[in-house]
C-alpha cells in the first residue's frame, strides 16, 4: 500500500516534465529491481551451502543482515536524494504553482470532466499498462520460482542447485526487465502509437505456455501433467530474459506515451496509468494461483 501511494505520487509528478524523465524513473524501478536480486544472489552466496546441507544459523544471519542492510542504504541515499531533487531550478520549472505544465484549476483540479477526457483519451494505454504486468506477475515469480535445473544432480555445477539457481533466475529477470526500460531512452525506440502499444501488450501472453513448458517443480503432487519440452537451462534463462524485456519495455512506452497524449491534463494521465499498473499487478497477483495450480496438474 505504501508503495502503490508513493508510485502514484511520484508518477503523477514526473508527467509535467518531458517523457525521457519518466523513462528515467521506470528505469530506476528496474535498478532497484536488479539491486534487489544481486543482494540476494550475494547473500546466497555468502552461505556455506551444499546440495545437502543445511546452512548453519550463523550463516542465515548473515546472509539477512547483509540483504537488509543494502536495503537501508539505497533506502538512505534516495531519501538524501530527493531533498536534493526538490531544490533543483528544473525541479521548481516544472513543477512550482504557476507553471505552465501544472493544472491551474486549484479549486477543483480532479473535476469529473477533466478525468473523464483523460482516461478516454488514454484507455488503451491504461489497457496495455495494465496487462502487461498481469501477465507478468501470473507467472514471475509464482511458477517460475519452481522452476529448476534439467541437469541430473550428479552433474550439477554450484549455479544449478536451487539455493543458487532460483537468485539467479530473479537476477536474469531483473537484468532484462532493466534493459526493458532502458530501451526507450534511445528515440528510435519510442513508440507513442496506442494501437501498437497495447497490441505488444496482449502478444506477451505467449509466454504464459512456454513457461508452463519449462520444469516446473511439481513438488509432492507427483508427475507433472504439462509435457516437458524445455528441456534446457539456457533455453529457460532465454525465455525469462525475453518476457523481462518485454515487460520493462512495452510498461515503460505506455507509461512515457499517456502523458504526450494531446489534450490530457498530463499529471492526471500519470496518475492513472501509474494507478492501474497497479490493478494489474494485483490482478495478476491473483492469477498466479490458478496458473500455479495449472502448473501442478
Amino acid at each position: 500500500m505504501t508503495t502503490a501511494f508513493h508510485q502514484n505520487a511520484i508518477f503523477g509528478v514526473v508527467s509535467l516534465f518531458p517523457p525521457k524523465y519518466t523513462q528515467a524513473v521506470m528505469s530506476g524501478q528496474g535498478l532497484a529491481g536488479l539491486g534487489i536480486s544481486l543482494s540476494q544472489l550475494f547473500s546466497a552466496l555468502a552461505v556455506d551451502q551444499t546440495s545437502n546441507q543445511t546452512p548453519a544459523d550463523d550463516n542465515l544471519t548473515l546472509s539477512a543482515f547483509i540483504y537488509f542492510l543494502s536495503a537501508f542504504i539505497v533506502i538512505l541515499f534516495a531519501l538524501v536524494s530527493y531533498f536534493i531533487l526538490i531544490r533543483l531550478p528544473l525541479y521548481k520549472y516544472y513543477v512550482s504553482p504557476g507553471s505552465i505544465f501544472v493544472s491551474q484549476d486549484v479549486d477543483n483540479p480532479l473535476n469529473e470532466r477533466s478525468f473523464k477526457n483523460t482516461f478516454k483519451k488514454i484507455y488503451k494505454l491504461i489497457f496495455a499498462v495494465a496487462f502487461v504486468f498481469i501477465v507478468t506477475l501470473s507467472a514471475f515469480p509464482s511458477v517460475t520460482s519452481f522452476i529448476k535445473s534439467v541437469a541430473p544432480d550428479d552433474n550439477k555445477n554450484k549455479f544449478q542447485y536451487d539455493y543458487l539457481f532460483i537468485p539467479l533466475h530473479f537476477l536474469i529477470f531483473n537484468f532484462g526487465d532493466l534493459l526493458g526500460r532502458y530501451l526507450p531512452s534511445q528515440e528510435a525506440l519510442v513508440i507513442t502509437d496506442q494501437n501498437q502499444i497495447a497490441f505488444m501488450s496482449i502478444c506477451r501472453i505467449i509466454f504464459l505456455p512456454l513457461i508452463l513448458l519449462c520444469n516446473v517443480d511439481s513438488g509432492s503432487h507427483g508427475e507433472r501433467s504439462i509435457p516437458l519440452l524445455i528441456n534446457s537451462d539456457l533455453l529457460y534463462f532465454l525465455i525469462l530474459f525475453l518476457f523481462s524485456v518485454s515487460n520493462g519495455y512495452v510498461g515503460s512506452i505506455s507509461m512515457m506515451a499517456g502523458p504526450q497524449v494531446v489534450g490530457v491534463e498530463k499529471d492526471l494521465a500519470g496518475t492513472l496509468l501509474s494507478f492501474f499498473l497497479v490493478v494489474g499487478l494485483a490482478i495478476g497477483s491473483i492469477f498466479s494461483f490458478p496458473l500455479r495450480a495449472i502448473s501442478l496438474a
